[in-house]
């Protein structure tokens, strides 16, 4: 069904790795407010905000708990929107070169699928939260291969006439070390020009 009071509703686009999925301890947190909910990528559906969320990966013994709908509820609490559908299609353990949408067995089609389930409700994403690392971090990536894979994903949501600016976050942690090479990658892929910015960094906060 289509949403009636979109100037009120918000809708937010988290994509990344572990983090952004279901690996934040194991208890399951249930929305305050009944208006924050979530868009499930696999049916279209929007659902009650609970863990585990719906649409991101899950890894046996390190879930089911989420940051995606403590967003939510935080944002409304903060009278930011009286309704927010969060759209989860993080997957752990996912470097960022798997997210060009040219890369053999791309995972662009992850984004793409969920902008065309908003779009179905008469919807489009206000804006995009996404933030990776750790796997490159595991990879040796470069921070010149780093930077362009995140342009490449970018320069896919701009092609499908997505406007909404992209927050591009720091989880490059692996074992109590970072990795300023990774992390010099996504600064350097902070564009105007593509309108992504400067995320979340985890790395200076876990």
């Amino acid at each position: 069904s289509r949403v009636a009071d979109r100037a009120s509703t918000k809708i937010i686009i988290v994509d990344g790795q572990s983090e952004h999925a279901t690996a934040n301890g194991t208890s399951a947190y249930t929305t305050v407010s009944s208006e924050a909910q979530q868009l499930n990528i696999y049916d279209g559906g929007i659902y009650a905000g609970s863990d585990p969320v719906q649409g991101a990966s899950s890894a046996p013994g390190v879930g089911p708990s989420s940051l995606v709908m403590r967003i939510a509820d935080r944002l409304i609490a903060q009278d930011k929107a009286t309704r927010i559908i969060m759209v989860p299609i993080a997957i752990g353990g996912t470097p960022w070169a798997i997210y060009d949408p040219a890369a053999a067995g791309s995972l662009f089609t992850r984004f793409r699928c969920a902008y065309r389930r908003l779009a179905a409700h008469g919807l489009e994403p206000d804006v995009i939260i996404t933030a990776r690392g750790a796997t490159d971090n595991t990879l040796n990536t470069s921070a010149a291969s780093v930077k362009t894979s995140i342009w490449a994903w970018a320069d896919g949501v701009r092609a499908l006439g997505c406007t909404a600016p992209i927050y591009v976050g720091k989880f490059t942690m692996v074992g109590g070390s970072v990795d300023a090479t990774v992390q010099s990658g996504i600064d350097q892929a902070i564009d105007v020009g593509r309108d992504i910015r400067a995320g979340y960094d985890g790395d200076a906060s876990l």
